[in-house]
């Protein structure tokens, strides 16, 4: 099957917008019980995450009509780390192996313009994405991520869950 990974066009815009907001959809009802993301929010959150001067956008196409049927962005910050941001590929498309794919291109990426690292924030709610990037050599980092709620969120789970071989308590 014909297949492409190329970086961001202008004209990527829309798709971008409706494959944010299907990850959205999928990943926060899931985990969360959100009600999803309207379309609008989702161009919104294209120009402000997606599109940010230090974030780069690769975009993956597929079959002879080049669809976009996935997308990853990645920010470089602090001198030149190297930040996964968003990795989405339509559930159709992922046999293919777009979501590798994608996540090969940034790391291509990183050692062209001299980086050892490429650095992923994962969601413990989401054993498939830690198992993923476990599984392509990243390494848990000791990193403690803290937030202060103003309002006690109503998704704590409290769940324990093991991802190979790591063990974590979802909040």
């Amino acid at each position: 099957m014909e297949s492409r990974i190329r970086e961001y066009r202008e004209s990527d815009f829309e798709n971008v917008a409706k494959l944010l907001k299907q990850m959205y959809d999928h990943i926060w009802i899931d985990v969360f019980h959100w009600k999803g993301m309207s379309l609008k929010d989702a161009r919104e959150a294209v120009k402000t995450d997606c599109l940010a001067s230090d974030t780069k956008v690769f975009i993956a196409e597929h079959g002879p009509q080049k669809k976009p049927v996935g997308f990853i962005t990645f920010a470089v910050r602090y001198g030149g780390t190297y930040y996964i941001e968003y990795l989405w590929v339509e559930e159709a498309h992922r046999k293919y192996g777009y979501e590798e794919k994608l996540l090969k291109a940034v790391e291509e990426h990183a050692q062209r313009h001299g980086h050892d690292a490429v650095h992923v924030r994962v969601n413990v709610n989401i054993p498939e994405e830690i198992e993923f990037f476990l599984n392509r050599g990243y390494k848990v980092l000791k990193v403690l991520e803290t937030a202060k709620y103003f309002k006690e969120p109503t998704y704590i789970s409290g769940k324990n869950i093991k991802v190979a071989g790591y063990r974590f308590k979802l909040r």
